[in-house]
């Protein structure tokens, strides 16, 4: 079964006899500790969330564009966490098209 974000609770309205709404929230990091570690490797707040997110739900690939962040620390972070592969688009489509071959 994969991963999930912590359910913290629910955000609940009641609108009397105009309806109910009832809105889960989740942590937007599900794992601290690999958050401050990416953090740490100087990714800014927005690209560790989104990284840590993919390598908590056991993501394959994670794809960006990002030059200066994501991708300028690939390397790096590959290292750390083998399981997960960063790639530009582009990147993904040239081994899908070989794997076509």
């Amino acid at each position: 079964m994969k991963a999930r974000a912590p359910l913290e609770g629910f955000n609940d309205i009641d609108f009397g006899r105009w309806g109910y709404i009832s809105n889960p929230m989740v942590a937007d990091v599900p794992d601290e500790r690999l958050f401050a570690e990416l953090r740490d490797m100087r990714l800014d707040v927005m690209d560790a969330r989104h990284l840590t997110v993919a390598i908590h739900n056991g993501c394959d690939v994670f794809l960006t564009r990002d030059e200066r962040g994501i991708l300028k620390r690939r390397a790096e972070i590959q290292r750390r966490y083998p399981t997960i592969s960063i790639l530009r688009p582009s990147e993904l489509l040239d081994r899908l098209r070989a794997g076509l071959q």
